[in-house]
């Protein structure tokens, strides 16, 4: 098992509530699909793949696609880790604006249509394929899509996360809110979701339970 990465400050938990809310980084499915039995060289770079993605922060991401391009260079036939990959291209898209938003959007594609190709079920690759669009013009789209895909699987917090997101940019904060909530009770370790639901609270004028929300993201990587 991977070593678990330490966890972010105060400071570092408020400037990832700073990223735009366009974007989803670190709310990853990451649900292995269990088609097929990987070797154990790409098992171990898809597993810190998921470490490094799962901080939600733009150094972590590039980390996370470093990781899981090591893991399909291992076994080009590991449908959990293209996926993954295009999940964390889609990511960078969101957190990393450079100029080459037209070629990441175009790897993250062909990456999520190489996991489908050997897992028509990938759950990554499709969660990704609804993502890549930016919201601003897309939101009731994502937002469809997002819940369609939530009525298959409803224990996937990325789908809910971004359905808070959309809610956030088009100004509901308390539909925001709820479902950045079953985000959390799905996965209570995630640092990004405590960020963007105390960023939902605040909004939503509800103060103090947005300084316990933070206050509860840090209780879980404290320094």
């Amino acid at each position: 098992m991977p070593v678990q990465a330490a966890g972010p400050t105060r400071r570092t938990l408020l400037a990832a509530s700073a990223i735009p809310l366009a974007g989803a980084a670190g709310w990853g499915v990451y649900a292995l699909s269990g088609q097929r039995q990987p070797n154990e060289a790409a098992r171990a770079f898809y597993r810190s793949g998921v470490e490094a993605q799962r901080q939600g922060l733009a150094e972590q991401n590039e980390q996370a696609v470093a990781h899981f391009r090591k893991a399909v260079d291992a076994d080009p036939a590991y449908a959990d880790a293209w996926g993954a990959l295009a999940l964390s291209y889609r990511h960078l898209l969101q957190t990393r604006p450079t100029g080459d938003e037209a070629a990441l959007a175009q790897s993250a594609r062909a990456a999520a249509r190489r996991a489908l190709e050997l897992d028509p079920d990938n759950a990554d690759a499709q969660t990704a394929l609804i993502l890549i669009p930016p919201i601003f013009g897309n939101s009731a789209m994502i937002e469809r899509d997002c819940r369609a895909a939530l009525q298959r699987r409803p224990g996937a917090w990325l789908l809910h996360g971004n359905i808070g997101n959309v809610a956030m940019e088009t100004a509901r904060s308390r539909a925001a809110v709820a479902h950045f909530e079953p985000a959390l009770a799905i996965d209570q370790f995630l640092p990004i979701a405590w960020t963007k639901r105390a960023d939902a609270l605040w909004s939503a004028g509800r103060i103090e339970e947005a300084d316990r929300s933070l206050a509860d993201g840090l209780e879980r990587w404290p320094r």
